[in-house]
């Protein structure tokens, strides 16, 4: 039994929605077919989001909401910490550090004898301007044990943050017999900023 296209084309004039709902879940079928593998990837990025989704409102929960006073204090203790610490910070600018050396010096009574800033390391070149990078130093003072003792005292607690990398304490160069002057050469680090 052959169909013909005059058949065909009057089943079509007879059944025209019938035949218009065939063809269009033919397409579907044939799109679903192709489209079937995006399935796994739609349903792996529903699940990071769900995650991402439950973490924030975790968060949020956690924080005690969005505009807490709990949050509002947190930022601005840290904000207030973050002014403290770059207060502590150095220049790159000898004048301003020496005088710094000179006021540790003239609160303990020790006599500079030496304060030399080192050149800036290929390492601290390299870091960007706003970064924190090491300032060298090379300090020599003279004088007696607790003089000594306190210029180490200023600078551990003083007002930049220091690092000591060497110490050497000797009788003092020109103290004469029976003097109890010493001397103190250090080599240490502040704390800066890039600029």
């Amino acid at each position: 039994m052959a169909i013909s296209n005059e058949k065909v084309l009057e089943f079509v004039r007879r059944n025209p929605i019938g035949v218009i709902c065939g063809i269009i879940s033919l397409g579907l079928g044939v799109g679903y077919y192709f489209r079937a593998d995006l399935n796994d990837s739609a349903d792996a990025e529903l699940t990071a989001k769900s995650a991402d989704s439950d973490r924030y409102s975790k968060n949020i929960q956690n924080a005690g909401g969005l505009g807490s006073p709990e949050l509002k204090e947190n930022h601005e203790s840290l904000g207030a910490a973050n002014r403290q610490i770059t207060a502590r910070l150095v220049r790159t600018q000898f004048a301003v550090n020496y005088g710094y050396f000179e006021k540790i010096c003239a609160d303990t009574g020790a006599k500079k004898i030496t304060l030399n800033q080192a050149a800036a390391s290929n390492a601290a070149k390299a870091v960007p301007k706003g970064g924190f990078v090491p300032v060298g130093f090379t300090f020599v003072v003279q004088g007696t044990y607790g003089q000594i003792l306190s210029v180490l005292y200023r600078l551990e607690n003083g007002e930049h943050f220091s690092r000591v990398l060497t110490a050497a304490v000797t009788k003092g160069v020109a103290a004469g017999p029976g003097s109890d002057l010493l001397t103190l050469n250090l080599s240490l680090e502040l704390l800066g900023l890039q600029q």
